[in-house]
């Protein structure tokens, strides 16, 4: 697994690391703050995981998960353009097999992933609220989970995040009462790739 924060800067969280060695992020690893180099951040990380073996070989089983969370707007990046990225993307996607997901905040979700080259039922717009980061995670959980068993994504996928409500009201014991959850800080950008290694 490896772990990309990305603002106007550029931070290795997990480096191709073994999902059982990954320990839970807190927020004195994941802050917010910044402007948005999502090209750069992109760009940079899929040569990274380039550089690791037979993940852009299909023949090999190797599946690459490419998560792209982002609370904002590319405005920031420097060393790639759309161009670049797209073709990044597109050459992965068609010679590698890898699968790109995009969530996006605040933010024409579907729109940003294609110029992205990232089809619309590979997108979803997440709710910036506790509730709607909490949705977008278990989503982006069990896709994973769907991805390495089944070696597809679900075309469900993105329901639970479509769903998540502005109530923001989270599940208590029946013997307790409900309790609000607490306001959402706002949501760093970050990228998750999964490398599923074949049998």
């Amino acid at each position: 697994m490896t772990t990309v924060l990305f603002s106007d800067r550029y931070k290795i969280l997990h480096n191709h690391r073994d999902i059982k060695d990954v320990e839970k992020m807190t927020e004195k690893d994941y802050t917010p703050g910044g402007m948005t180099a999502l090209l750069d951040a992109v760009g940079k990380t899929i040569r990274r995981i380039d550089l690791i073996g037979h993940t852009r070989n299909k023949a090999m089983g190797n599946k690459v998960l490419f998560v792209i969370i982002t609370d904002g707007k590319e405005n920031y990046s420097e060393e790639y353009t759309y161009a670049d990225v797209k073709k990044l993307i597109k050459d992965r996607q068609e010679n590698a097999g890898w699968e790109f997901i995009f969530l996006g905040a605040n933010i024409d979700a579907a729109a940003e992933a294609e110029n992205l080259g990232i089809g619309s039922d590979r997108a979803v717009k997440y709710k910036n609220t506790g509730s709607g980061v909490r949705a977008n995670f278990k989503a982006v959980a069990e896709m994973s989970d769907s991805l390495a068993k089944s070696g597809r994504v679900s075309d469900e996928w993105k329901s639970q995040v479509e769903e998540d409500t502005d109530e923001n009201v989270m599940v208590a014991p029946a013997d307790t009462k409900e309790h609000t959850a607490p306001p959402a800080k706002p949501v760093k950008k970050h990228l998750v790739s999964k490398v599923r290694k074949a049998k």
